[in-house]
């Protein structure tokens, strides 16, 4: 048992067939008995990757239905969710001074952040951040992070 925080680039793969699906399904598996963290803000995004994808083309609208339904079903059954509060929103935008990331990338690494933080009062090991962009993985590493990412498991 690990304990893992999944921004959305990380989780889609669970509800989307692409390179590193099935290591983020074995990962998030209930039977592996791995602790996945996920942000609030990863039900918006996760949600708008997936119509995002139909509206392109590549998957069909019952398959998107079908991928949104299930990802919503298990954020609130299988997945421990942080809350944004407002100092997490102050680390972001400091975070988008430091490093060269998009909006919600730094409310995903702010909330890792934080989550790390509290395993580290608590003196727990702390959680894994797996994410499939390679510029918030460098950033979170240079935070101090332990950073894997998912399309390396193809």
């Amino acid at each position: 048992m690990a304990t893992f925080f999944l921004d959305s680039s990380a989780i889609a793969k669970r509800y989307v067939t692409e390179v590193g699906t099935g290591w983020t399904i074995a990962l998030t598996d209930p039977g592996s008995y791995n602790v996945c963290w996920l942000a609030a803000v990863t039900r918006v995004e996760v949600i708008t990757a997936l119509y995002r994808r139909h509206r392109m083309g590549h998957i069909g609208v019952a398959d998107t239905q079908r991928a949104a339904a299930a990802f919503l079903h298990e954020v609130a059954v299988a997945f421990r969710v942080l809350t944004l509060d407002s100092a997490m929103l102050d680390a972001a935008a400091r975070l988008i001074g430091v490093h060269p990331i998009l909006a919600y990338d730094a409310i995903q690494l702010a909330t890792a952040l934080r989550l790390g933080s509290e395993y580290d009062s608590a003196r727990l090991p702390p959680p894994v951040f797996v994410c499939a962009d390679q510029t918030l993985n460098h950033a979170a590493a240079a935070e101090g992070l332990m950073v894997e990412n998912p399309t390396a498991h193809p």
